[in-house]
Order: structure tokens, then sequence, then C-alpha cells
């Protein structure tokens, strides 16, 4: 079992008044792509990748003031559990609906910070469905990886790790559970 799946089964299984029963999900299938190095582009590419009604979740320790701000203007309603990458400190966590204007105001903002003055980790869902998680987002180590769900058509893929330099292959997890996400009971 490669270090990100121990990590990940190490974390997903314990519990916490956030995650109180874990319950593993059916054999997930992503891409897992090498971390692009320019945290700006990135963001300038992402809403091209992703499905119209997506939201961002930004986690962080380090989030400059500014952009915090910013977030807390543009909350979305959490409709999933995101378990959250970082222990201690406790991180701030956002949710942000994907607009094109929030996406325009965040990479604004980006241009004027480092990656981790953004967030730690990065996470991106839609209708239940985890369509990107990114761990230690912006840090683009030799072996830091974000994972994009096989939803996304491979030609966007190869699109998108061209304009990137990034490479791509197949991920599936099949540790259970290794990688869990439960969506949140929705209010009447």
């Amino acid at each position: 079992m490669n270090s990100l799946l121990k990590k990940l089964t190490a974390f997903f299984t314990r519990t916490s008044p956030d995650n109180p029963k874990p319950s593993p999900l059916p054999v997930l299938k992503f891409w897992e792509i090498s971390s692009p190095k320019d945290h700006v582009q990135f963001l300038q590419f992402l809403s091209e990748l992703l499905p119209l009604g997506s939201t961002l979740y930004l986690e962080g320790t380090t989030i400059a003031e500014d952009v915090k701000a910013y977030l807390k203007a543009r909350p979305a309603r959490p409709a999933m559990a995101i378990p959250r990458g970082t222990i201690w400190p406790k991180p701030q966590c956002f949710h942000m609906p994907i607009t094109t204007e929030n996406m325009v105001g965040l990479i604004d903002l980006s241009e004027h910070h480092a990656g981790p003055e953004i967030c730690s980790h990065l996470h991106a869902y839609h209708n239940g469905q985890m369509y990107l998680f990114w761990y230690d987002a912006f840090f683009a180590g030799p072996k830091e990886f974000l994972y994009l769900s096989q939803k996304i058509p491979e030609w966007k893929i190869e699109e998108f790790c061209e304009k990137f330099g990034c490479t791509f292959t197949d991920f599936q997890v099949k540790a259970d559970p290794s990688f869990l996400f439960e969506t949140l009971p929705r209010s009447s």
C-alpha cells in the first residue's frame, strides 16, 4: 500500500465530532496528477475542469486575512463533510460556490499571495461527488499529487497536463475504508 493510502486510511478511519461513524464507499476512480507549480494558473484553469454548480473547499492555517474575508463573504452551504487535512492547529475551512465572479476574485487575490496563503488543502465537489482532492495543495513537491475524478474526460486531463507540464495516471482507491466523503443530510 503506498504512503498516500496509508495516510488516508489512518486519517479517515479515526472518529471525531465531524466524522463520528466512517463508512466505506465503493471504489473511486481518479486521475492522479503531478502537482502543477503555478497556483494562479491552476485556479484560472480549474473551472474549465469542473461541472457547473461545483463547490470549492479551501482549508488552511495560514490563509491571508483578505482571502479569509473574501471566502467568508461567498459561502456555500456545505453539502459534503470533507475530512480535514490538518489536525493541529485547527484549520479554517471554507466552502465557496464556483462561479465566474467568485473565481475571478479568488484568482485576483492569489496573484498577490503565495499558495499557502490561499489554502493548504483544496477540494471540489458537485452533487455529492468528489471531483478534486488535493492535500498539501500548491506545495508542488516531487511526491505531491492532486486527484481529479475520472468523470472528467481524459482529453481534458491531457489538456490540463500539457498546459502545466504535469503527468497523469489512472488511480483507483480500493482499500476499504481508505477514502471517505459522506454527503451531509439536506435540511428542509
